[in-house]
């Protein structure tokens, strides 16, 4: 008697089973997302779309699929898929399974560098403020308290 598991999987064409692959898995062949389950838990949270609409991790894609990718809350990649691969690719290797478009490409770029440009200037404290600094920024308040309060004063 023979696996009928076996059977199943020697009726499948060859041509068919290359031509189709698991969203999850091409998101972690094509370097997207570092491990699977990390493409899983972003395609069932709906930072992946398949053709503009929300499916699951299992959905089987082909080449000429359009995915709608959201990384980092803002960043949002349109890309089509180019080649399918069951294992991961180097990183020069994978930029041949998709392609976006060079005007969306540009136009992340671009707000991506607005968003820079918007934070210059700042520089967060590498640590929380100790005593002595708490109670300079204390002082420091109170003292624009008392002129902002002044200038009304003045105003009126």
């Amino acid at each position: 008697m023979s696996n009928p598991a076996l059977a199943k999987s020697e009726t499948k064409p060859a041509g068919e089973a290359a031509a189709l692959q698991r969203l999850d898995l091409w998101l972690w062949a094509a370097r997207w997302f570092k491990t699977r389950s990390i493409a899983q838990k972003r395609i069932e949270a709906g930072r992946v779309l398949l053709a503009g609409e929300r499916v699951k991790p299992a959905k089987t894609i082909s080449t000429g699929a359009q995915l709608q990718i959201v990384r980092d809350d803002e960043e949002r990649y349109h890309i089509s898929v180019l080649g399918l691969s069951a294992q991961r690719l180097n990183a020069t290797q994978a930029v041949a399974l998709f392609h976006e478009p060079t005007e969306q490409q540009q136009a992340r770029l671009r707000a991506r560098e607005e968003k820079r440009l918007a934070r210059t200037g700042y520089q967060p404290p590498p640590t929380k403020p100790d005593k002595q600094a708490r109670r300079a920024l204390a002082k420091w308040r109170e003292q624009d308290q008392i002129s902002v309060s002044d200038a009304d004063h003045a105003t009126r």
